[in-house]
């Protein structure tokens, strides 16, 4: 299981680093986002309860920097057909 995690700590940011994650996610995929001040996200978001109010944070930021953003649910089953459908994106990951 700890080399599970390490794997996926490659390929993931930490919730608290989630504003820095869309900007460099939108210049890689050469989306033209606006840089624009975001408010840091507490450390604590991400715990049971915090959902709402991170989904409102995604949108704010979404619109500041001119993108799009689609909350989609995904089972495991259908996880890599989803994966391959999806543009650039970022995914939240339960663990």
């Amino acid at each position: 299981m700890q080399e599970q995690q390490s794997n996926l700590d490659i390929y993931t940011w930490p919730l608290a680093r989630l504003d820095e994650a869309m900007v460099r996610l939108s210049r890689a995929a050469s989306l033209p986002a606006q840089v624009a001040n975001l408010p840091k996200l507490p450390s604590d978001w991400g715990q049971t309860g915090h959902d709402v109010a991170l989904d409102h944070w995604m949108s704010y930021a979404a619109e500041r920097l001119d993108l799009e953003v689609e909350q989609t649910e995904v089972t495991v089953a259908g996880f890599d057909t989803a994966v391959r459908r999806l543009g650039p994106a970022i995914l939240k990951i339960e663990t």
